[in-house]
């Protein structure tokens, strides 16, 4: 949970400074945070009517938080990820590893997203802790 709270909503890859100060005006400074009231459909609610960020973008956000759960699955790849389709821990949980891994692959090659993609058995062992990552808020 530490990853969560250590980094900042204004650092996660889609966010950036704008919108990451338009979200700690709504009390959300960290991924805890986003995943905490972006959880709950009230909360999100309250969000989008501080912000004026759509609760779809912040149900996005959400989802794309709590692949951090996941060690290996870190800011420096989490565009690739989600360039692959991998954008919750269900996405993670029910794609082929095999299929992953060759999507980023060929992403990778022509944008340069980062220097080293996940290896096969990376992805194989994310993709088992995915299902563990359920409740990675209480940990």
């Amino acid at each position: 949970m530490s990853k969560l709270i250590d980094l900042k909503i204004v650092e996660m890859h889609g966010i950036g400074p704008k919108l990451g100060q338009k979200l700690i005006k709504a009390g959300i400074h960290n991924l805890y945070e986003l995943i905490e009231k972006g959880s709950d459909e009230e909360k999100r609610a309250e969000v989008s009517t501080i912000t004026g960020i759509s609760e779809i973008k912040l149900l996005k956000w959400k989802n794309m938080a709590r692949l951090f759960c996941i060690e290996g699955i870190n800011n420096e790849n989490v565009e690739l990820f989600e360039a692959a389709g991998i954008e919750s821990l269900e996405d993670l949980q029910t794609k082929s590893p095999e299929a992953i891994y060759e999507k980023m692959r060929k992403i990778n090659a022509s944008k340069r997203l980062v220097l080293n993609i996940p290896s096969l058995e990376e992805l194989q062992r994310m993709a088992d802790a995915a299902s563990q990552a359920e409740n990675c808020l209480e940990a």
